[in-house]
């Protein structure tokens, strides 16, 4: 089960002493880069997400997703802080105060995963169908 929240350490790897670069396990088959449809009460979309060494990044057309998960076999458990955004005069991204943790778990294969969870402060059920890109 995951333990710990968003910047907690990558759940035990290590990292190589040359360029302080994560060191993947032989088979973490959530590595790569999955598209992802999602509802969460009414609210409803697409998006891209880079699974990598424990780390998620990616986001919607209007929130970043950034978070950590762990593989237990087909199991997976995933924190994700989502922040929405919104363009600036200059085109600089800025980052409104609105963010929602989330607290997932669900199944994985090679190719698709399912999750489902809630955001800690509420409770509206996410769930979210992944099949992998890349």
């Amino acid at each position: 089960m995951l333990h710990g929240c968003i910047g907690a350490p990558l759940f035990g790897r290590k990292r190589d002493e040359g360029t302080g670069a994560v060191l993947l396990k032989e088979s973490e088959p959530m590595n790569g880069l999955w598209i992802a449809h999602f509802n969460a009460g009414p609210a409803h979309g697409n998006g891209l997400a880079v699974f990598r060494a424990g780390e998620i990044l990616g986001g919607d057309l209007a929130h970043t997703w950034v978070g950590t998960y762990e593989e237990e076999g087909r199991n997976l458990y995933a924190r994700v802080r989502v922040a929405p955004y919104v363009s600036s005069q200059n085109g600089e991204p800025v980052v409104p105060d609105r963010t929602v943790t989330m607290t997932l778990q669900g199944t994985c294969t090679e190719s698709d995963a399912a999750l489902s969870g809630h955001a800690d402060d509420s409770d509206v059920m996410v769930s979210i169908e992944m099949h992998k890109a890349a």
